[in-house]
């Protein structure tokens, strides 16, 4: 699977650089978070994450704190938004507001 993985990763990364192109790729996480007191994912939290990695233009993994703390402050209206990888600019953390019964994402600003 990793040797898979990592040919699909090159397709898509060949394929976005010769058209010009967005690819938008989600990816499952490895279990390696569950065993780390800070639950907030990292680049090698990626399964099978070296190709994933070095292909990448941008990486950004989501972190709701409710799914690992009983006792979050949240009641369940937030999502970090965490730019890990960022080959254009620079890497950030922003903090927004999430839906989950639609799924969607907003600035905490708005309402």
């Amino acid at each position: 699977i990793n040797n898979e993985l990592g040919r699909i990763s090159r397709i898509l990364k060949l394929n976005a650089q010769k058209n010009a192109i967005p690819w938008l790729v989600a990816c499952q996480l490895n279990r390696k978070v569950e065993y780390r007191e800070n639950k907030r994912p990292i680049l090698s939290d990626l399964r099978d994450s070296g190709n994933l990695e070095q292909d990448a233009d941008l990486v950004i993994m989501l972190y709701r704190d409710e799914m690992y703390n009983q006792n979050s402050l949240d009641n369940g209206g937030l999502a970090d938004l965490l730019v890990r990888k960022n080959r254009h600019g620079p890497l950030a953390e922003l903090t927004t507001r999430f839906e989950k019964e639609i799924m969607k994402f907003s600035a905490l600003d708005s309402l």
